[in-house]
Order: C-alpha cells, then structure tokens, then sequence
C-alpha cells in the first residue's frame, strides 16, 4: 500500500518535471489529472503518502522511463524527468531506481512491446512513457496490472485514446499534454468578416502587428495561399492537416517571436535631437525623415558632437579626437567637414541651429 501512495507522490511530482522539460510556461500546456485503480482521488492518496513518509525512508522504487526516439527536444524531455526524480529522492529519503529502466523504443513497435514486457515482468512501480506512441503502448501494457503510468510529450491524450477526459483520464494512467491553446487560430472563412481582412487588422494594430499568423482553412488552392501570404500571415496550412505538424509550426513561429521581441535582444544606439537622428549602431543619418549620406569622418564628427551637447570644443581638440593624432597636421579639415555637414543637416547654414561656431574658440553642437 505504501508503494502505491509513494507512487502517486511521484506521480504528481513527474507532471512537473515533464512540463518543465519542454519549456512550457504556465497555461501552455494541458496536465490531466491522476486517478487510482479504484477510481479515487489522487490529492487523498497523495496526503496518504506524505502521512506515511517517514516509514517509507529508505525503500527503492522502480521507475521505467520509455524514450520513443532519440530527439533533442525529447531527450530533454527525459533528463528533466531523470533530475526530478533524483532531486525527489533526495527529499523523501528514498531511491527512484531509473538507470536500470530506462529504454529507447528506436520508434520501432516492436521494441516498444518488447520494453513494455519487460518492464512489467520487473514489477516496475511507475513507467513514463515520452511521446504518444510510447504512451499507447505502455498503456496497453499495463490495463491488467495496473502499473501507474505518467505520460510526457503527447499532443492530444483524448485523440490516442490515453484519456476520456484531460480533467478526469480514469484508470491508472496520467501525465502532461503540450497541446496549444487554439483559440487565437482562426478560419479563413470567419462568419461576418473575411479571414484575410482581420489579418489586415492586425498587422494594422501597432501592439500586434509583429505577432506570428498562421492560417489554418480548407481553401488549398495555390491563388488562396499566395493571397494568404501576400496579405500578412506568415504561414499557410490547409485542411485535412496533421496536429503533430500544427504544433510544430506554432512553436517555431512562437521561437521566432520570442527572439525577435525577446527583451535581451540588442537595440541600435539612437541620437535623436529636433528632427536629426542618429543611428550610431547602424552609422546612418537623418535629418527630418530624409535619410543623408555621410562620409565615415563627417559621421564620427556629427555623432562625437551630438554625444556631448553645450560643450565647446577647439579644433585642436576635435582634430585630435576625430583623426586619433596631434594637431600636427592641417587642422583646417576640421573647419572643411563641419562646413559639409551643416550643409546636410542645417536648413539655413548662415544660422546654424545644430552646430554654431564660438569664434576665437571653436564649434558647439547647440540643444
């Protein structure tokens, strides 16, 4: 009896490190709830458990752990499961036993069976099954002995008929679903407004221009899906589809986004002062929305300028800063490059409003 609450404990434990495996964040991801044999609650049994904890410390529990194929995204998947149930072991003062139990079905049925067998034959007290072939098999195995069984990685539990319901599965089985939340999918054939004119609003909305759009319709010929495309969406799938490859191209999508928007992601260094911009990172100019082309010193002299505002600098100093030597040489360039980039920049150069020359002195960059 003990090791059967122990091993709902675990049971509700591995839901946890399966859903942090794939990286999902809250509400991402779908947990059907545990149930015994006899149909009770998992939360009683777990509260069972704990009671007996202390007498439990000590003893070695079996865990199988099923990989369907070797998978970067799955093997993730496993040492997560692994980490957990070491971390786990640790607090209760037991052993989870998985390095003797854990297989790789080479997305073979057969090899699945066989593990499945074998696993049952060695008395296992939990199996973890990592994707819905695994699942279904391990399932199979176990309707009889009713071994526990905490799937991972599978899209759609009710679909593989894993589960009657994801709030109440039944029977021994259990575990985490990394189905997608398609509420925000929608037809091309809307009732009331056409697929293709509610992308327009969207990329026409400044807070959701940049979110990825996926069209999910019947309408598969090539005009509709170039029409689909050219209108904004950034991918095109058509009905009948498989929702293995829905979730796949979500997730990709979503990868993408979260790169792009991603908060660590690099920003230019803008220099923006009454409608002169400069984009530092990307050496370019504006002056009024029109875009002026600098040569690379006039650029390093506008930009050192504009950097320190009010400060009033020689041309000594700026010869020095800007051509990296002493004023040795003819610092007459100076006064040629600020001449070149008033004419850019200043609407009137005989009143410069960026730069002014303090005479006897030198230039200041005016705010």
């Amino acid at each position: 009896m003990k090791k059967k609450m122990m091993t709902a404990v675990l049971a509700m434990t591995m839901m946890a490190a399966a859903v942090a495996g794939c990286g999902s964040s809250s509400g991402s991801g779908t947990t059907v709830e545990l149930t015994n044999e006899a149909g009770g609650d998992a939360q009683a049994e777990t509260q069972k458990a704990e009671a007996d904890q202390t007498a439990a410390e000590g003893t070695v529990y079996k865990v199988g752990i099923v990989q369907y194929v070797d998978d970067a995204s799955l093997n993730q998947i496993e040492k997560a499961i692994e980490a957990e149930l070491t971390a786990k072991g640790a607090e209760l003062g037991v052993t989870f036993d998985y390095a003797d139990y854990t297989f790789n079905g080479q997305a073979d049925q057969s090899i699945l069976t066989q593990i499945a067998a074998d696993l049952v034959a060695d008395d296992v007290d939990l199996i973890i099954p990592i994707a819905t072939p695994t699942a279904v098999v391990m399932q199979s195995a176990t309707e009889e002995n009713q071994i526990p069984v905490v799937f991972s990685a599978v899209s759609d539990p009710v679909g593989a008929g894993l589960a009657a319901d994801v709030n109440a599965p039944g029977s021994n089985i259990t575990g985490t679903s990394d189905a997608i939340d398609t509420a925000a999918i929608f037809d091309l054939m809307l009732p009331g407004m056409d697929g293709l004119e509610a992308i327009r609003k969207i990329r026409a909305n400044d807070a959701w221009k940049k979110l990825p759009v996926l069209v999910l319709t019947a309408k598969d010929k090539e005009y509709d899906k170039v029409a689909g495309l050219d209108g904004g969406a950034d991918d095109y799938m058509t009905k009948p589809f498989s929702p293995s490859e829905l979730v796949a191209r979500v997730k990709a999508h979503m990868a993408r986004y979260e790169r792009l928007t991603s908060s660590h992601q690099k920003t230019n260094d803008i220099i923006e002062i009454r409608g002169l911009k400069i984009d530092k990172t990307a050496r370019r100019v504006w002056i009024n929305g029109e875009e002026k082309a600098f040569t690379t010193k006039e650029f390093d002299l506008l930009t050192f300028l504009a950097e320190n505002p009010n400060h009033v600098f020689t041309k000594e100093e700026l010869f020095r800063e800007i051509w990296d030597m002493e004023s040795i040489g003819d610092i007459a360039t100076v006064t040629v490059h600020i001449k070149k980039i008033r004419e850019k920049i200043e609407v009137d150069t005989a009143n410069p409003q960026y730069i002014e020359t303090i005479w006897g002195v030198g230039y200041r960059f005016k705010v």
